[in-house]
């Protein structure tokens, strides 16, 4: 089917499952090294991505995954406004490549088929981009359709979907959607439980789950307790980071920093005594 195409489409390769396909030329080898040449460029000569992507893009307008990097490249420039437009792109661009009989209730879209990527990543992109401007609701949309289309969430969007119900105090449904993971032993999700019960005072119940809490990070409760500085929190990133470490501590609470300030939550972590749950 690529060979034919002159524009990407999205089909139905068996039941309810569906993939992208894209014309062929992008494929071919010099084109595939010619976006990876540029991504390659990215965090470190990002001018240098954004000259090539958009070289890239000229030739091949419908090419998803150079806009999603060329979004990334403006970012790191602090291209804000470009960054964002460019997110809405690539977004846009694989919107458009659905057919009206797709149900986004019925049929996935699986991370496992590769061609499927560069769209579920310009929903990512794009809904970190409305996530910084404060436009959760818009967020919460995006990260939705990631998980209806991909239920197995290969990008960690439930983390995201999580913090935006927190930024946006929605803290009935953000209880909902911990509940619908209840297996979950992630330490944005094992916390956010305890966020939950000492909103709603359960403070008994919040104890005893700090017990459980701390075997999944240890170090979390004391750097909350002693409020490291905004410095050394964003001096952390998401790459590479052990599970359970102190990394991970630091870098859950530089995205989460906004829930230990408030009151509650902070008069709870302001007792904690290391002693009491070991």
């Amino acid at each position: 089917m690529k060979n034919s195409l002159k524009h990407p489409m999205v089909y139905e390769y068996d039941t309810n499952t569906w993939t992208f396909a894209f014309p062929s030329i992008i494929f071919e080898s010099n084109v595939f090294d010619e976006l990876w040449n540029a991504i390659d460029s990215l965090d470190y000569q990002d001018n240098l991505a954004e000259e090539k992507l958009r070289n890239i893009i000229k030739k091949y307008p419908y090419h998803i995954d150079a806009y999603n990097h060329l979004s990334l490249a403006c970012q790191n420039q602090n291209k804000n406004e470009e960054s964002f437009s460019y997110a809405q792109k690539a977004y846009s661009l694989g919107k458009e490549c659905f057919p009206k009989n797709f149900s986004l209730t019925k049929n996935n879209l699986n991370w496992s088929v590769t061609d499927n990527r560069p769209f579920l990543r310009a929903c990512k992109i794009l809904g970190l981009e409305y996530q910084e401007r404060g436009m959760y609701k818009q967020a919460q949309e995006l990260y939705k359709e990631i998980l209806l289309l991909n239920e197995n969430d290969h990008q960690d969007v439930r983390y995201l979907y999580l913090e935006c119900l927190f930024l946006s105090k929605e803290y009935n449904q953000a209880q909902t959607f911990i509940e619908k993971y209840y297996d979950e032993t992630s330490v944005e999700f094992v916390y956010g439980k305890i966020i939950i019960l000492i909103l709603n005072n359960h403070h008994k119940r919040a104890q005893e789950l700090l017990e459980q809490a701390t075997k999944v990070n240890q170090y979390l409760p004391e750097i909350i307790k002693n409020n490291p500085s905004k410095r050394i929190l964003s001096a952390f990133n998401n790459y590479s980071i052990r599970c359970g470490s102190v990394e991970e501590a630091l870098y859950y609470l530089s995205r989460n920093k906004f829930l230990y300030e408030i009151k509650k939550i902070k008069k709870f972590y302001k007792s904690y005594n290391k002693t009491e749950v070991n």
